[in-house]
């Protein structure tokens, strides 16, 4: 089964009918969130994986979304919302800057754009600064013992061992304009936690990694075909990522 972001977190959907059956499972034990269009329907497994499903006012299904909520924190300077065509009304993303300075928020360690599960729920102004709960989904990596081991193997162009790259910002090759932004990292850190993890649900591994990057410390979720060797604290971790991240607003 190709890696997704549901296998990032031990779910197998690699079809419709696995979609529909995995709705199936989730729906009598969720919980209900009313939001600007509709009602999100949430199955958590206290911290961990979560599915948040999108029903319209017709309690007509959407779409599906997974999330993953660890102990990470970033600071985040909130600048404007991203819409892309096709979304549904449930679905959001946010532009910001990360350690933002400045009062306009248009500078700091680096812009990123991240998808939001409960957008269409949140009642924030921007611009604002907040704490945003970001996870990482891995779509491809690379695993040194330490960071000795990766700055031996690094080649042009070199990239420190706690990096950032908003590669969802970038224009992609061939392309006369740029299109909505999307939520996508290419980064590197420092693992500073890391556990195999079982989906409650399902019981399919996954692994989960604490990994301190550029900015601040940001939780990682791998599909266990990407992991060909346990992972341990002191590990440089590097990779394409899919940017998930919740508002914290009572974070103090």
């Amino acid at each position: 089964m190709a890696v997704s972001h549901f296998s990032s977190i031990g779910f197998e959907v690699a079809s419709a009918a696995d979609m529909q059956a995995l709705i199936d499972r989730i729906v009598e034990d969720s919980e209900y969130l009313e939001a600007r269009g509709g009602t999100y329907v949430i199955w958590q497994a206290g911290d961990g994986p979560e599915l948040w499903l999108q029903c319209d006012e017709e309690d007509t299904v959407m779409g599906l979304n997974p999330h993953y909520v660890g102990p990470s924190r970033v600071r985040v300077g909130l600048v404007a919302p991203v819409e892309r065509p096709g979304q549904t009304a449930l679905d959001g993303s946010f532009y910001g800057w990360v350690n933002p300075r400045g009062e306009d928020f248009s500078e700091g360690d680096y812009p990123l754009v991240f998808d939001c599960p409960d957008a269409a729920a949140l009642a924030v102004e921007l611009p604002c600064v907040t704490a945003v709960q970001l996870s990482a989904f891995a779509h491809h990596l690379e695993v040194w013992d330490d960071v000795e081991a990766y700055d031996r193997g690094q080649t042009e162009p070199k990239f420190a061992s706690q990096s950032f790259v908003p590669a969802g910002l970038f224009r992609g090759e061939g392309e006369e304009e740029a299109g909505p932004p999307v939520a996508y990292a290419m980064f590197t850190g420092h693992v500073t936690a890391a556990e195999e993890r079982h989906n409650p649900l399902t019981g399919k591994p996954y692994w989960y990694a604490a990994v301190a990057t550029l900015g601040g410390t940001v939780d990682v979720v791998i599909a266990g075909e990407l992991v060909t060797r346990p992972l341990a604290v002191g590990n440089v971790l590097s990779g394409g990522f899919w940017l998930s991240g919740q508002v914290i607003q009572d974070d103090g």
